[in-house]
């Protein structure tokens, strides 16, 4: 039995999952933000995540959320995928040692 996301992946559709911001994408923007800071990038966070949730806003506005709050879903997602972005973050350097 096919679900909707498979219709719509063998159709070549897009649906609402694949126009959300992911982790992968939070991932590949620190790792752009590496390349210019290099091993200070840790003390840029803060300027990541702001650019991240201008990125978020607009993937969102794609498909906003039935009670219209960005606010709401911005921080579900920061606080779920925050955590794994540092553990990303220890677990390179730890591997660069």
């Amino acid at each position: 039995m096919f679900t909707i996301v498979d219709i719509a992946k063998l159709t070549g559709q897009t649906t609402k999952e694949d126009k959300l911001m992911k982790i992968d994408d939070l991932i590949k923007l620190y790792e752009e933000k590496r390349k210019i800071y290099g091993v200070n990038t840790h003390q840029h966070i803060s300027e990541l995540l702001t650019e991240a949730k201008k990125i978020h806003h607009r993937d969102w506005l794609k498909n906003p959320t039935l009670n219209r709050d960005h606010d709401q879903t911005w921080r579900a997602f920061k606080g779920k995928n925050f955590e794994k972005l540092v553990l990303y973050i220890i677990k390179k350097e730890v591997e660069g040692l």
